[in-house]
């Protein structure tokens, strides 16, 4: 019994080693150990039972662990390998988006690389335009430079033209000799500024009539003119020879100013002349006059500015018998009607006396062929300042348009 049983043993033994060699070899290796070991284990004889239940199930649980292990290999595969491919996914995003911004950056560049090129393209354009442009200013300057020079020479001959006017009416008008010589002088720097070999007849007749003045005897006749004003306004306070109420005021207030003393040095005096103006005694020669009214002390001094303000304009008209006549003739109201004894009177009276005396009478000589040679060359000049003007307009060359 004990053969068949182990008979019946080996022949489950090899069967369940052929079925587990058809699933796997790993838990067929195993079974065979077990199987080799088994009969070290064997149970005693009377207990077969447990045996033949206990092998089956130690191989149904290696074969459970195996697969476990199994799909936690592939779990961790399939991790692994999940891990490996998004990483992957953004490696490849990464040198997708770098090799853009490359693109990109290179883009740029070109696009910098074309601005600057145009930049300095237009750059050069505009300052070779702005040099040609600023040629032809240069050009058109130089040009008007050159024809605003002869506008220049005829505004100087026109300048000494209005000059040579002016010195012939100052000198016939106003008899000013000062005047008629800086008008001349003027005159000839404007002709000497023109430059023109033409113009030296003028030149030399100017000179001759600036020497013809200068010998002249030089009279102030502004100087005379005032001192007649001078006393033009002197006459309403002469005193009259016979005293009115004007004159008796004028007197008053002279011995009250008299009279001022200072210091007890000057007392003796005062009361000395205070005693000699008590008695008077006067002597007429002449035939006493009687006292004038107000009416005609007005008329007599209206009468004597009169005499005095014709002879100022006798002056300036350069008619010296009027001058001296009426000069004289207020003198003599002066000597007749006022009193020659106060200092005012013999002051104005003096004055009067030596204007008449004075010598206003001048040959003027004649300064207007000057000016008539000026006017016979003006015309001829300013032809031939206008042909110059056209032959540089000419000769000018045309500025660049481009």
């Amino acid at each position: 019994m004990s053969k068949q049983t182990s008979k019946q043993n080996q022949a489950q033994d090899s069967e369940t080693q052929t079925k587990d060699k058809t699933a796997t070899t790993k838990p067929a290796v195993e079974s065979k150990d077990k199987s080799k070991s088994a009969p070290k284990n064997t149970p005693d004889k009377s207990k077969p039972a447990k045996s033949e239940h206990a092998k089956p199930k130690s191989v149904s649980g290696l074969a459970i662990l195996s697969g476990v292990h199994f799909v936690i290999t592939l779990i961790l595969a399939a991790v692994v390998g999940w891990f490996v491919y998004n990483g992957k996914l953004k490696l490849d995003s990464q040198q997708q988006s770098i090799s853009q911004q490359q693109q990109q950056v290179s883009s740029i560049k070109t696009i910098q690389d074309q601005v600057a090129r145009q930049v300095e393209q237009q750059l050069q354009a505009n300052t070779l335009q702005q040099n040609t442009e600023l040629t032809s200013l240069k050009e058109t300057i130089a040009a008007f430079l050159k024809q605003n020079q002869h506008t220049r020479r005829d505004w100087l001959i026109a300048e000494s033209e209005y000059l040579v006017k002016l010195a012939n009416h100052r000198l016939i008008l106003a008899n000013d000799l000062t005047t008629a010589i800086q008008a001349l002088q003027a005159a000839d720097n404007r002709l000497r500024e023109v430059g023109n070999p033409r113009l030296i007849p003028l030149r030399e007749a100017l000179t001759g009539d600036i020497e013809k003045l200068k010998s002249l005897p030089d009279i102030d006749y502004v100087g005379i003119s005032l001192k007649l004003n001078a006393l033009e306004k002197q006459v309403d306070s002469l005193p009259l020879g016979i005293p009115d109420p004007k004159t008796a005021s004028i007197q008053k207030a002279e011995k009250q100013s008299a009279k001022k003393v200072d210091g007890w040095q000057q007392l003796p005096g005062a009361i000395w002349n205070d005693l000699m103006n008590l008695f008077r005694i006067r002597h007429h020669d002449a035939a006493i006059q009687p006292l004038l009214s107000p009416e005609q002390r007005f008329y007599l001094t209206q009468n004597l500015k009169l005499q005095i303000e014709q002879a100022r304009l006798a002056l300036l008209n350069n008619h010296p018998q009027i001058f001296k006549d009426r000069l004289t003739q207020a003198q003599k109201w002066i000597n007749q009607y006022f009193d020659n004894k106060h200092d005012l009177t013999r002051s104005v009276s003096q004055s009067i006396k030596q204007l008449a005396q004075t010598n206003i009478t001048v040959k003027l000589p004649d300064i207007s062929q000057s000016l008539k040679k000026l006017r016979l060359l003006n015309p001829s000049l300013k032809t031939t300042n206008a042909k110059s003007n056209t032959t540089s307009t000419l000769t000018t060359p045309p500025a660049n348009k481009e």
